[in-house]
């Protein structure tokens, strides 16, 4: 198997992809607080055409930088919830990683 850049998937931009639905909408910050060995800043957004609802953004500057590395909407891990989605697709493809590669290279294609 090939090694390759993690970020050659798209995965950025799917991410980036999120944030676009932040646009027009509005982030109150309630607060931060320090945890373990990252940053957890607790919000109150609302979007737009949504009910508002609380997102804690989990930030860390283990790297010499602040990078976000979770959200939590309404209680759910997007982490946790991409990790899933990320291996049911790998088992799909009965753990052929470079098929996987492939496939969401023409899923983000589009």
């Amino acid at each position: 198997m090939e090694r390759r850049d993690p970020h050659d998937a798209g995965t950025p931009r799917k991410y980036g992809s999120y944030f676009k639905d932040f646009i027009g909408g509005e982030i109150n910050v309630l607060g931060s607080r320090a945890v373990k060995k990252y940053f957890e800043v607790k919000t109150f957004t609302k979007l737009r055409g949504q009910e508002p609802m609380e997102v804690l953004f989990h930030v860390s500057d283990r790297s010499g930088s602040l990078l976000l590395f979770n959200l939590y909407v309404e209680g759910v891990s997007m982490l946790l919830s991409e990790r899933n989605e990320i291996g049911s697709m790998l088992d799909k493809r009965r753990g052929d990683l470079d098929k996987l590669i492939a496939d969401m290279r023409v899923l983000n294609a589009g």
